[in-house]
């Protein structure tokens, strides 16, 4: 038996049903009525930049890591060292008059403030302080120079004076010094192992010192003493320089020095050109320079 046939809808109904299908989509045709015109959509007005050239644009445009969030603090170590500073009214190279409590007052140049070694002048009998001043920029290169004064004073010799006192008083005064020059400095001062330079009478007590005190003297600068260098008072020195005028007798010195290597000692004897017994002569800077540079073993220095 043959099934009774669909009808098939008219036109009109297909498209009655085709337009709920679609249900009206945009731009479709419309069961062959033209389709309608579509309606621009309104354009956005444009930003208050529009008008602006680029390049003013991009100048003004904050930069991509401007909107990043904050970087975090540097995680860098060891963080980085800050340079020491001298205190106020501490001039590098200046002479400057140190208080001591319970003593005389002491003459000081300081070196830079990472220049913490001590050097500890003494002077000759009746001999002047200020002589210092011709070779003393070759001390504040390396550190900072105090120079003591002989507690006994020179009658005939205003403002001079010599040194009269045992071994054991003048260390303890060269030790009040320094801890005084140590606080002028801010702290700034190496008191540990300073290195001892005499002259004359002054060569003859820094070699009593240094018997005295090796570990406290190890470094020696021995000028123009009145005997030759002793190598059992100097047996626990590091090195010991010892210097002479070439106008004043000096062999007695050298020999002295051949003495102190053979006792196995590190010694080096250094001529002063020029100068007489109380001068350092027209090169005192520069041998004393040279000097220093051997005993503190520089890189550059020259070991003879």
């Amino acid at each position: 038996m043959t099934p009774p046939s669909t009808p098939t809808p008219s036109r009109p109904h297909r498209c009655r049903v085709g337009l709920v299908a679609v249900a009206l989509a945009a731009g479709a045709p419309s069961c062959g009525r033209p389709a309608p015109r579509a309606t621009a959509a309104p354009r956005p007005a444009p930003p208050a930049s529009a008008g602006v050239l680029p390049a003013v644009r991009a100048a003004a445009a904050p930069p991509a890591s401007a909107a990043a969030a904050p970087s975090a603090p540097s995680t860098a170590w060891p963080p980085a060292a800050t340079t020491p500073a001298l205190p106020p009214g501490v001039e590098v190279g200046a002479r400057t008059r140190v208080p001591v409590p319970g003593d005389q007052d002491v003459i000081v140049y300081s070196g830079p403030a990472d220049r913490r070694r001590a050097f500890v002048y003494l002077h000759g009998v009746c001999g002047d302080p200020s002589a210092v001043e011709a070779w003393v920029h070759v001390v504040t290169l390396r550190g900072t120079l105090v120079v003591l004064r002989g507690e006994s004073p020179c009658p005939d010799r205003p403002g001079r004076s010599s040194w009269k006192a045992p071994a054991a008083t003048i260390a303890g005064r060269v030790e009040r010094a320094l801890a005084a020059v140590r606080a002028h400095r801010g702290g700034l001062l190496d008191t540990e192992e300073a290195v001892l330079i005499g002259y004359s009478q002054g060569a003859a007590r820094a070699e009593q010192l240094a018997r005295l005190r090796p570990g406290a003297f190890p470094r020696v600068v021995l000028a123009s003493g009145p005997t030759p260098p002793d190598p059992d008072a100097l047996a626990g020195a590091a090195a010991v320089a010892v210097l002479a005028g070439s106008e004043e007798p000096h062999g007695v010195l050298r020999a002295g020095v051949a003495a102190l290597g053979a006792a196995g000692l590190r010694a080096r004897f250094f001529l002063l050109p020029g100068a007489a017994h109380g001068e350092y002569g027209r090169d005192g800077a520069r041998v004393l320079h040279e000097a220093l540079a051997w005993l503190l073993e520089e890189p550059a220095a020259d070991d003879g």
